[in-house]
């Protein structure tokens, strides 16, 4: 499956949540040293518990493709 989810790094809260039809990951981490990238992926796996997640477009863009698959 794949879901494209709008990155905010920075933000004074983490988690993610859907407003207007899209996805938004708030993050505290800033996107320095792939750190933002982390913590979504770490919200991702909660999210989705057992399931191969990864970041297939967008790796220095704020609007990134996910790519969740079955293990």
């Amino acid at each position: 499956m794949l879901m494209e989810v709008l990155a905010k790094p920075g933000s004074s809260r983490s988690g993610i949540a859907k407003e207007k039809g899209k996805l938004v990951a708030y993050l505290k981490s800033r996107p320095e040293n792939n750190a933002a990238n982390i913590e979504l992926l770490k919200l991702m796996k909660k999210s989705y518990p057992g399931r191969e997640i990864r970041i297939v477009r967008g790796r220095t863009a704020k609007l990134k493709l996910i790519l969740i698959q079955e293990p």
